[in-house]
């Protein structure tokens, strides 16, 4: 997806409301909204939400003119490192590779330094990329005990993916185990490399410290059933089949590890010829899930060891149990692999409450209507499957988003025409009474300003005359035409009766003439007051109706474009898609064809079985 997809989206269709997969999740203590918005989204594990917002307050900050009085100046650091770790857990390997390499390159201390290079390598890392991650943990030169605690634990495990046992070894004892957050790892770790480096004894000693470690952890306890399964298999392996039994019956039977434990726990005493013993871990496997790999192996094991005791008769009996079981775990794999075939698994995997469950591939193996995906759980532990399965359920997230997004760009330009309807229609009949009201406004400033001139001449110049009142002004033109119809009258007192009038007239106006003077002043600033909030009001008309027509006029090309590109990149995507989906249902079928082909194996071991034990009850019988 383009950028301008996202910078559009974010400034004109609402965020839909939507646990940063690691446990080094940082909290954004600031003040910028689209960071903590970031963060909280990356905490809801919608990385793709998070990647965005992120993206588009970088994109933000660095057009800026200053940047410095942006809230994301104090934190850009915090924001560049947080994009390369959602880009990270979100599968983005290329593009957290190029922003950690660009952080690596442009850090302003070593502080920045040595997280970039931790970080990088642990992307390497998941990559399968060692050497490159081993290159970078060398450069990594920090005095922070925390960050040093991480870099010797990945230290180790590059290491050991490398095969450098003995490497790995001289990483994990100088491990600081006072770190709780890695209680029961370091020991694990160290227990596995020395196993590997030939350290027997030693490999031992660090599986077994980490099996008998004393805390109430979740983790910790998967760990040490873990430490407990390989110590049982290692001494199954080495011939010590009571040490052995021991390991396997610590595993916790809600472990992930207790159906191998059991099955293990079975074999040792078989190897100690306590058949009687194994019938007890095996009866409670074989009364598991049907399509456990341990519990399928367990129905050919439990009726061997009833053979074994001499109960004939039962045992034959179990064989024909595991028979059944066995044809009928063959009808679901076969059904299952024309099911996915048909392409019925792939459209499972769109189903909404996937992207909705963040705990869906746990709850994965529980859905009766696709017995293959009960199937598909042991592959988790394979990264390249894990990979597939993820990005497809990925890509099926982006293209919901994308047509989502068609739709909203379609509401967007609906909701574009029928506000330029809208605003067209209102703003005709505003213009032609602003364009009224603008020459009025026009006449009013001349008015004004021929006022303002003649205030200042007579401030110069006084002319008492200019200041007349109305009632003054009335009086003084009907002396006048008086005046003028007593020129020719020989009556010398009417016309002295006027001159007097005028003189009252003058004398008034020259005595008032300041205080006139003044008031016309200050008029004339109560008239300025109200030119200038008249001329504020129009100029706020003038911006508001700029910003209605903005709201609806350039918009066409844009949508065009955003409209372009949005099936672009969902036409692509929906080829992305249909070639993952292959790739996907072309590992399912292999796997389950392997597990087929293995059930049909114990399926002839148990008839061969059953039909053996078939004798020997006969033979019992007919000795009685």
């Amino acid at each position: 997806m383009t950028r301008l997809v996202i910078i559009f989206l974010f400034a004109f269709v609402a965020c839909q409301p939507v646990v940063y997969g690691a446990d080094d999740v940082p909290v954004a203590e600031n003040q910028d909204l689209f960071l903590r918005s970031a963060f909280f989204r990356a905490n809801q594990q919608d990385w793709f939400e998070a990647i965005a917002q992120i993206d588009y307050e970088l994109i933000q900050h660095f057009e800026l003119d200053e940047p410095s009085l942006d809230s994301l100046y104090g934190h850009i650091d915090e924001a560049q490192y947080a994009f390369g770790d959602f880009e990270l857990s979100y599968g983005l390997y290329q593009q957290a590779d190029r922003a950690l390499t660009g952080l690596i390159e442009n850090a302003r201390n070593p502080a920045q330094l040595n997280s970039a290079l931790y970080r990088l390598a642990k992307l390497h890392y998941m990559k399968g990329k060692f050497t490159d991650a081993e290159k970078c943990l060398a450069k990594i030169n920090s005095a922070e005990p925390a960050l040093n605690s991480q870099v010797i634990m990945l230290n180790g495990q590059v290491a050991m993916a490398l095969g450098h046992y003995e490497d790995a070894v001289n990483y994990l004892e100088a491990f600081d185990q006072s770190f709780p957050e890695f209680q029961g790892l370091p020991s694990y770790n160290l227990g596995i490399a020395l196993l590997g480096s030939g350290q027997l004894d030693e490999g031992i000693k660090y599986l077994s410290l980490t099996s008998h470690l004393d805390r109430v952890d979740p983790v910790l306890q998967v760990v040490k059933d873990k430490a407990n399964q390989v110590l049982g298999e290692h001494a199954l392996n080495s011939g010590q089949y009571l040490q052995a039994k021991n390991y396997f019956l610590q595993v916790r039977l809600d472990s992930p590890y207790a159906n191998r434990a059991l099955l293990g726990a079975g074999w040792a005493s078989v190897n100690l010829k306590d058949y009687s013993a194994a019938l007890i871990p095996w009866t409670r496997l074989a009364d598991q899930q049907r399509m456990d790999q341990s519990v399928q192996e367990v129905l050919l094991a439990l009726p061997y060891a009833y053979a074994k005791l001499g109960v004939f008769s039962t045992a034959a009996n179990k064989y024909s149990l595991a028979l059944g079981v066995y044809d009928q775990q063959v009808k679901s794999l076969e059904s299952s692999i024309d099911s996915i075939k048909n392409g019925y698994f792939l459209n499972l995997l769109e189903r909404p409450e996937i992207a909705q469950d963040k705990d869906w591939l746990v709850h994965l193996r529980d859905w009766p209507e696709a017995p293959e995906t009960y199937y598909l759980v042991e592959l988790m532990a394979e990264h390249s499957f894990h990979t597939a399965l993820q990005n497809y359920i990925d890509l099926i997230a982006l293209r919901r988003k994308l047509e989502t997004w068609q739709l909203d760009v379609a509401a967007l330009k609906e909701l574009i025409a029928l506000r330029k309807n809208y605003y067209e229609s209102v703003l005709e009949g505003a213009d032609r009474q602003i364009s009224e009201l603008d020459s009025r406004l026009n006449l009013h400033l001349v008015q004004r300003q021929a006022i303002e001139q003649s205030l200042q001449k007579l401030l110069v110049v006084p002319d008492y005359r200019l200041l007349a009142t109305a009632t003054e002004r009335i009086a003084q033109e009907q002396l006048t035409v008086i005046r003028t119809q007593l020129k020719n009258d020989d009556s010398k007192t009417d016309l002295a009766r006027v001159k007097r009038l005028e003189g009252v007239l003058s004398f008034a106006q020259k005595i008032e003439f300041p205080d006139r003077l003044s008031q016309a002043l200050i008029d004339l600033q109560e008239l300025n007051s109200l030119l200038v909030q008249v001329q504020q009001q129009y100029d706020g008309y003038l911006r508001i109706r700029q910003a209605a027509t903005l709201s609806y006029r350039y918009y066409d090309d844009l949508l065009a474009q955003l409209t372009a590109d949005i099936s672009e990149q969902l036409k692509r995507t929906r080829q992305v898609i249909l070639l993952q989906g292959e790739q996907l249902e072309t590992m399912t079928i292999a796997v389950l064809e392997q597990r087929l082909e293995r059930i049909r194996q114990f399926q002839t071991r148990a008839r061969f079985a059953m039909a053996d034990s078939y004798d020997r009850a006969a033979r019992e019988q007919a000795q009685e």
